[in-house]
């Protein structure tokens, strides 16, 4: 068998040191979905495709999520964390479920902890976030900011992720408490 060329992405606002394709993952378990990370965008717009002339939000980052229904041509869409910010590095790790995609700002700065709707402030610089984002018939909807149990700054909380059909595993490769054990 040959290996060929089937479709090629390119974010629908390309700038230049957007940092396209940063991340990358897919399912294809029914409808096809590939979400690709963006982690040197730098629109402050937030939400699902919202659009904002305001180019000054540095690295803040976006993820693109492509779906495919046949014999439909795919479809983009772009989405921004609720609470865009300078240096985020929102779409630094993705996570692809059947109707889910799972976006990681390990740069996102603020002190909130566990689920939260839009996190606020800046007090915790890096202590990251992740941002579920749920297909409901053809459209994508925020659903939920998750936060760790303990935000302290530097910890890095999305760096990384795991997704199976009922648990999500993330990482704070920074967390220094002396806390052992499961939590």
């Amino acid at each position: 068998d040959e290996w060929k060329q089937l479709v090629y992405f390119k974010a629908s606002n390309a700038t230049s040191q957007s940092s396209f394709g940063s991340s990358v993952d897919c399912n294809f378990d029914e409808t096809p979905i590939i979400a690709v990370g963006a982690t040197g965008e730098k629109n402050c717009s937030t939400g699902v495709n919202a659009a904002s002339a305001n180019n000054s939000c540095t690295n803040s980052g976006a993820a693109y999520i492509f779906t495919k229904e046949d014999p439909n041509p795919w479809l983009e869409t772009r989405v921004k964390a609720t609470n865009t910010g300078n240096d985020d590095k929102f779409g630094t790790s993705l996570k692809v479920n059947t109707n889910m995609v799972i976006v990681g700002a390990p740069y996102e700065d603020s002190c909130d902890t566990g689920l939260t709707g839009a996190p606020s402030g800046n007090g915790c610089n890096n202590s990251g976030a992740i941002y579920l984002y749920e297909r409901e018939e053809d459209l994508w909807k925020a659903q939920v900011v998750v936060k760790a149990n303990v935000a302290d700054a530097d910890d890095l909380f999305g760096t990384a992720m795991a997704i199976s059909p009922n648990h999500l595993s993330v990482t704070a490769p920074g967390e220094s408490s002396c806390a052992t054990g499961f939590g």
